[in-house]
């Protein structure tokens, strides 16, 4: 049998070819198949390692050096505070990402019995982390993948997020307004959501938020692992990769009470093109916040008093 830091130094060495983190990769999986913390790994470099967890650890090194995303090995991937099941139809939630809680956080946290909506849910990663930081928030959740979305209510359900609903659809299409009268009677039924002014619109958004693909099919940062790996509807977009969101920003006045924020995630190199759009569409107060890195990442902007709902 081998010990931990042997399997440890092999498991690198294959993955020296597909990944940009050998090491941690190993460590990882090792930690995974052990159902032992990393630390555990260091302390007790010399212990020995069961055959069957040996073998297993094995696999999974053949299946990461072939390509396959850790999380999607382990399962899953925490992101803020919480661990989200994820799997081939949802995007791997990114630490980048964060950044878009932080601008919701920052600007409406101290406001109750809000109305927020995530547009392209995925895993649910933001939507219920959103839910689980304002419990008396009222956050909606879509995606245009059936597959997606039942993993999202997979997450919700696990993480005791009951404030968030779930629709199926393209972006605003998800938003019917039988569809959004059914969640209110079902999910919560002391929320109203009927609008005597504006019938055909149901629910009103405080805020809207979304992760959308961003990504033009020729980007050259685009790596082949994550191309090859994660839906690719959740990745690229059309027009050089500005397509969905400038359908998101183009309808979101219509769903947005007036003063309200819609934030979004974005490339890059994508922040003056996204501000440009913002201000096209009447946004106001737009901005662009950097992450960590110092990179341009998510952009915002308020809705005008002046905009007509729709």
């Amino acid at each position: 049998m081998a010990c931990i830091k042997a399997l440890l130094e092999q498991g690198a060495q294959a993955l020296l070819a597909s990944s940009c983190s050998p090491e941690l990769d190993a460590s990882v999986l090792l930690a995974h198949v052990l159902e032992r913390e990393s630390v555990y790994l260091r302390t007790w470099p010399e212990r020995e390692v069961s055959l069957t967890c040996q073998r297993e650890f094995e696999q999974f090194i053949g299946r990461r050096a072939a390509g396959q995303p850790v999380a999607y090995l382990l399962g899953y991937k925490d992101f803020w505070d919480y661990r989200f099941n994820v799997d081939e139809h949802t995007l791997i939630p990114r630490p980048e990402t964060e950044l878009l809680i932080e601008l919701v956080l920052q600007r409406l946290s101290d406001q109750d019995a809000l109305n927020i909506l995530d547009l392209g849910t995925g895993s649910g990663a933001i939507a219920i982390t959103l839910a689980k930081q304002c419990s008396l928030w009222n956050v909606w959740a879509t995606d245009i993948s059936a597959k997606a979305l039942s993993k999202a209510r997979e997450n919700a359900q696990l993480l005791d997020a009951g404030n968030v609903m779930f629709s199926l659809g393209a972006w605003y299409e998800a938003l019917s307004p039988e569809v959004v009268s059914a969640l209110s009677l079902q999910d919560r039924t002391d929320v109203s959501l009927a609008s005597e002014s504006h019938p055909e619109k149901p629910v009103s958004f405080d805020a809207i938020v979304a992760n959308p693909p961003y990504i033009a099919a020729d980007d050259e940062h685009l790596s082949a692992q994550v191309a090859s790996s994660e839906p690719r509807q959740a990745l690229i977009s059309a027009h050089q990769g500005f397509a969905d969101l400038e359908s998101i920003i183009a309808g979101a006045s219509g769903y947005l009470v007036p003063g309200g924020w819609l934030m979004l995630e974005h490339g890059f190199q994508q922040g003056p093109g996204v501000r440009d759009l913002f201000e096209q569409y009447g946004f106001d107060a737009v901005e662009t916040c950097q992450d960590l890195a110092g990179h341009d990442r998510c952009s915002l902007g308020r809705r005008s008093d002046t905009v007509a709902m729709e």
